[in-house]
C-alpha cells in the first residue's frame, strides 16, 4: 500500500519546517505517510491539487488561512469563529477545515511564561495568524489590546473578541505598559522603535523563516524572546490528531521538536521532476536563464553520451537497462555545483537516486494532471511507457503508482496546470531565494 499524504500549502513555503516534525513522527510511529510542501498560488487550486494527489490532509499557512474559509463549506465553529484555517481533515472525501494556530500561540507562551491569564498582551496584525492569537489570548483571559497599521481592521476584530484596539502610531507608548507583544505582521523590516521595547517585554513573531528586525532589537533590548517555531511545534501536535485520531506519545515530543532546530544543509543545486508533459525540460531553461546557474539536462545527456533516443534504448535494451544508465548519469552529475537539473520521469523510482537527489539537490516536484499530459505531448511515439493503445488510461495508473514516490523526492510541490513556464521558474526563484 502506498504511503498516505499529507501536506502544508503556502506562498512562500520552502522555509516550512512542518514536514521535518511531521515526517519524524511519522517514521518513529511506523505510518505509512509522507508530508510534503505545496507552492501553492491560491487557497482553491491548494484544494484541487489535494484532491489530485489524493491527500489526506493539509497545514495551511500564509497568506489563505483566511481566504481558505470563503473556499471550504464545512468549518469546525472554532475556525469559523477566529475566521481562519490552518488545518484540514479529509473525511470520507470531504474537506472539513480546522483552526489549530489558537493551541500554537498559547503553547508556545505558556511553555516559556506560564499562565497568561490577566497579561497584559499586544497583538500586532489582523490577519489569520492574528486572529488566531486574540481568539486564544482571550479565552485565556488575557488583557489583549489589537493594533494594526489600517486601523478598521483592528476596531473591527477587537469589537469581534471583546478586546481593546489602538491605533499604530499609539505602539511606541502602549508597548511601556505591556508584559507580551505578538506581532503577527509578515516584514522583516523594522515596524517598531528600537527604543520602545522594554527589558521586561517577551516578544513573539510569528515570522521563523528569518531572523527580524524585531527579534534582532529585542534581543539586543534583553527583551525575554519566544521563538515562533514554539508556536509552530505546539500547532503542529493538534493537527497531528485531527489527521490520524490518534495523541503524538509524549516519548517522541521532545525530539519531534528538536527537528525544529536542526540546521538545514545548504543545497547548491536545484533538481525539477515530475511525470512526462510536466515541463522540466522549458522551466529548467527559463529558470537558467533568471538564475545564471548551469543547465544539466539528464535525458539529453544520456542520448548525447549513447548516440540514441531514449524511446530506442527502450525498445533496444529494455527499461532495466535504461534505469541503470539513468543511474549512473544522474551520479555523474552530483558531482556538480551551482546547477539546475531537469530529470527524466521515472528517475525517482530507484530510491538510490531519490536519496541523491534530496541530499544534494532543493526538489521541485512539478505537478501535471492527466488531462494536461495528453494535451501536451498529443500524440507524440516517444513516450515508450504509454505504449500505443490506452494511452490516457496508461497515464494515469502509472502517474497513479507514482505520486508518494515523486511526494519522497521531492521538497515543495508546484502546480504547472495553466501557468507559463516563465511563470513557474521565477515562482521557483521567489522560494529559492526568499528561504536563503
Amino acid at each position: 500500500m502506498s504511503e498516505k499524504i499529507f501536506a502544508v500549502a503556502g506562498n512562500p513555503i520552502l522555509h516550512s519546517k512542518s514536514p521535518e516534525m511531521f515526517n519524524f513522527a511519522f517514521k518513529k510511529l511506523g505510518i505509512n505517510a509522507i508530508y510534503i510542501r505545496i507552492a501553492a498560488f491560491s487557497a482553491k487550486e491548494t484544494i484541487s491539487i489535494a484532491n489530485e494527489i489524493g491527500a489526506c490532509g493539509l497545514n495551511i499557512t500564509s497568506p489563505f488561512k483566511e481566504e481558505m474559509i470563503s473556499v471550504l463549506i464545512n468549518i469546525d465553529e472554532n475556525a469559523k469563529t477566529i475566521g481562519a484555517i490552518n488545518c484540514i481533515t479529509n473525511e470520507n472525501n470531504v474537506w472539513i477545515g480546522h483552526n489549530t494556530d489558537a493551541n500554537g500561540v498559547v503553547g508556545a507562551l505558556e511553555h516559556n511564561l506560564g499562565s497568561i491569564a490577566g497579561k497584559k498582551i499586544i497583538v500586532l496584525g489582523a490577519g489569520g495568524a492574528a486572529k488566531a492569537a486574540i481568539y486564544a489570548l482571550v479565552s485565556k483571559k488575557a488583557d489583549v489590546t489589537i493594533i494594526n497599521r489600517t486601523f478598521g481592521k483592528a476596531k473591527e476584530l477587537a469589537h469581534k473578541f471583546g478586546c481593546k484596539v489602538a491605533k499604530f502610531v499609539e505602539l511606541a507608548q502602549n508597548l511601556k505598559h505591556i508584559n507580551i507583544l505578538i506581532s503577527c505582521i509578515p516584514t522583516c523590516e523594522r515596524i517598531i522603535p528600537k527604543f520602545a521595547l522594554c527589558k521586561k517585554l517577551a516578544v513573539l513573531d510569528a515570522n521563523y523563516s528569518i531572523q527580524t528586525a524585531l527579534i534582532k532589537d529585542a534581543k539586543t533590548n534583553d527583551c525575554k524572546i519566544i521563538d515562533a517555531r514554539e508556536w509552530l511545534f505546539f500547532q503542529a501536535i493538534p493537527s497531528f490528531e485531527y489527521f490520524l485520531g490518534r495523541k503524538i506519545p509524549s516519548t517522541i515530543i521532545t525530539t519531534m521538536r528538536e527537528t525544529l532546530y536542526t540546521k538545514k544543509t545548504e543545497k547548491k543545486n536545484i533538481a525539477l521532476i515530475g511525470f512526462m508533459g510536466s515541463g522540466k525540460t522549458t522551466i529548467a531553461k527559463e529558470l537558467t536563464n533568471l538564475t545564471k546557474m548551469k543547465l544539466i539536462d539528464i535525458d539529453e545527456n544520456i542520448e548525447k553520451n549513447t548516440g540514441m533516443k531514449i524511446a530506442q534504448i527502450f525498445e533496444d535494451m529494455g527499461e532495466g537497462e535504461f534505469r541503470k544508465i539513468e543511474s549512473a548519469e544522474l551520479k555523474k552529475t552530483m558531482k556538480i555545483q551551482n546547477a539546475i537539473i531537469s530529470c527524466g520521469g521515472g528517475i525517482v523510482l530507484n530510491e538510490d537516486n531519490r536519496n541523491m537527489l534530496r541530499k544534494n539537490c532543493t526538489v521541485f516536484w512539478l505537478w501535471v494532471d492527466v488531462k494536461t499530459i495528453m494535451k501536451r505531448i498529443g500524440k507524440c511515439n516517444s513516450r515508450p511507457l504509454f505504449g500505443n493503445k490506452n494511452r490516457t488510461k496508461n497515464a494515469k495508473k502509472i502517474l497513479k503508482q507514482r505520486l508518494s514516490i515523486y511526494a519522497k523526492a521531492s521538497d515543495v510541490l508546484i502546480n504547472t496546470v495553466g501557468k507559463k513556464p516563465e511563470e513557474i521558474a521565477i515562482r521557483i526563484f521567489y522560494e529559492i531565494n526568499k528561504t536563503g
